[in-house]
Parts: C-alpha cells; sequence; structure tokens
C-alpha cells in the first residue's frame, strides 16, 4: 500500500486526518509506518492547524473524507495553498475538478473493513471526472473482482452493473462471535460479497456506483442515484442534493432533496426541468424538496447522509402533499 499510493518517496510524509478507530486511517497509518516516512497526528481534526501542519511539515499525502479538502481550502485563502501535497486519498463526487484548480489532486479509492481500506486507486494522471469515482485499479498481485446479478445470481460480463465480489489477500478471517454472517459474507468459492453496485472493466479494475441498497430500480434498470444527484448539483443554484426512491402506484420513484447555494431561491419546477433536459425520463425526479441540511451520521470516515431517514421525509411530504389535493 505505501509504494502503491506512493508513501515510500523519498520525501514522503502523510497527514493523518483521520481516526484510527476506522479502516481507512489505520491503513493510511500503517501505510505511512511500513514506507519508513514521517505519519503527521493531530488528536482532533481542525482545518487551520491541519491546514498549518501540511505547509510545515511539508505533507505529500493525506486521506479526505466528508468535507476535510473543502475545510482545508476553506481555511486557506490562497489560490494554491498547499504545493508539497502530491495525492489526496479519497474524492467527494463532484469534487476533484474544483480541488485540481486549487492544485490538490485527489484521486478516488475503495475498501471496506472486510477487505480493507485502498485496496484499489484511481490513475492519478486521469481527468479529475475519473478519479474521482470510486473503484479503480487493485494495488495487490493476484487481486481479482467480478459483478454478479442481483436477480439471476448470474455472473455478469464487462460493464454490466451487478454486486461486485472480490478476491483480496487483505480479506477478512470472519465476523468475530457470528459464523453465520461470516458464511454469508463469501461465495462458495472464496469472493466477498460486498453489497455495493458497479461494474468490472476487467478482472483488475471497476467502477464502485452505489451501496445495493441506495440503487434505484426505475423502469426495469438499476440506476445509480449519484447519476441524478450530478445532474441536481450542475444546476448553477443548487448547493448539494440527494437522491431516495419512494414506492408509487406506478412502481418506485426518484425523490430529490436539493440544498441551495445562500440567497438562491428554490423552485422545483426548474429543477425539474433541468434534470429532463439532460437525462431519461425515467430518471428524471418525480418531486424536488428543499432541505438546510440533510439528516446525517457522524462517523470515522466522516459522516453519512441518511437514506432511510430522507426516505422516511420524502413519504411525509408526499402524503402531505396528496393530502392538500
Amino acid at each position: 500500500m505505501g509504494r502503491a499510493f506512493g508513501f515510500d518517496a523519498p520525501d514522503g510524509c502523510v497527514l493523518l486526518t483521520l481516526p484510527l478507530c476506522g479502516t481507512f486511517g489505520l491503513c493510511n497509518a500503517l501505510g505511512a509506518i511500513a514506507a519508513g516516512r514521517p505519519l503527521v497526528m493531530l488528536p482532533t481534526f481542525e482545518a487551520g492547524v491541519a491546514a498549518a501542519m501540511i505547509v510545515n511539515k511539508h505533507v505529500t499525502h493525506f486521506p479526505a473524507a466528508g468535507y476535510i479538502v473543502a475545510q482545508l481550502l476553506g481555511a486557506a485563502p490562497q489560490e494554491r495553498p498547499f504545493p508539497s501535497v502530491r495525492t489526496v486519498i479519497g474524492a467527494r463526487a463532484g469534487q476533484a475538478a474544483g480541488a485540481h484548480r486549487r492544485g490538490l489532486n485527489l484521486i478516488g479509492v475503495y475498501g471496506s473493513s472486510e477487505i480493507q481500506a485502498m485496496v484499489w486507486r484511481q490513475n492519478s494522471d486521469s481527468n479529475p471526472e475519473i478519479r474521482e469515482l470510486g473503484g479503480g485499479t487493485l494495488i495487490a498481485p493476484g487481486a481479482r473482482v467480478r459483478a454478479r446479478d442481483t436477480v439471476s445470481g448470474e455472473l455478469l460480463p464487462l460493464g454490466q452493473s451487478g454486486e461486485l465480489e472480490f478476491m483480496v489477500p487483505s480479506r477478512m478471517a470472519g465476523y468475530v462471535g457470528n459464523e453465520r454472517a461470516t458464511v454469508e459474507a463469501f461465495t462458495p468459492d472464496g469472493y466477498f460479497r460486498s453489497e455495493d453496485l458497479g461494474f468490472v472493466l476487467n478482472d483488475r479494475e471497476f467502477v464502485f456506483q452505489s451501496r445495493i441498497g441506495d440503487a434505484l430500480r426505475l423502469a426495469g434498470f438499476l440506476v445509480n442515484p449519484v447519476e441524478i444527484e450530478h445532474v441536481l448539483d450542475s444546476h448553477p443554484l443548487v448547493s448539494s442534493s440527494q437522491i431516495v426512491g419512494v414506492d408509487g402506484p406506478r412502481g418506485l420513484r426518484p425523490i430529490a432533496f436539493v440544498i441551495m447555494k445562500p440567497q438562491a431561491m428554490f423552485d422545483e419546477g426548474t429543477l425539474i426541468a433541468h434534470c429532463r433536459r439532460l437525462m431519461a425520463g425515467f430518471k428524471v425526479p418525480h418531486r424536488v424538496f428543499r432541505l438546510d441540511n440533510f439528516p446525517v451520521t457522524p462517523g470515522a470516515n466522516g459522516s453519512k447522509v441518511q437514506k432511510a431517514r430522507l426516505r422516511e421525509i420524502s413519504r411525509e411530504l408526499l402524503a402531505a402533499s396528496s393530502s392538500r389535493g
């Protein structure tokens, strides 16, 4: 891992922006130690302190989850405030291009507690839109990936979306005290069932799309909600968006939630028309609702949006709209 991410460069220096209790933070720390390079640690993440550390310690790499990159850039007014940084490990959707303009090279990665964080990475030389995708190329020799149809259970050809399955040397032995869950987590031939949706480019490269529980089956097609979110986020007045699926009389319907930019006026019809111009009709949100903030659960690797709570809010708002006639 240290070699794959360049930690072992003669001037390599890693800033740990994440806690050790999460696999993402732990793997960055162990990677730096294994490479024999300095590891800069903070008691807690504070953007101003971390930004000063990057400059003072000539940090070359750091992991990023949640809004860490936005917070660091917000704490540094210079156009390119961190010239020593070569790689930021991790990227939020829609983030890489803006960070690139300010001198930060974000790369998407993939991993989990069961198979270790950072077992795949995107190519640093790819354009920002590709670099920010989850997935990439396996870094471990002998590791393999494949996709399986979630309905038929058949293995899928290249390019078709299904549940991603992994064979990696770093996979877990099992869940402590839960033999049944361990058995269910693996295929008979030893691949780990990720419960993630994606497609395979070859047996060592793939693209992560979403958690299977978050994927939407619309008009018979599995749709990654991030695809719809990207279109909404491209509207000049939208700061951020989330998509969930809610059952309706004609099947699952995509429902959108948006946070508008400061002083921006919310107009549902305008946002729906924006989506209709840029995507197939069956992907266009049935409704768009405005929120001041998304419900989130704090975690070691950053806050996660509570999709289940958004689905509850969707049903409440749709019921209220229906009762008003």
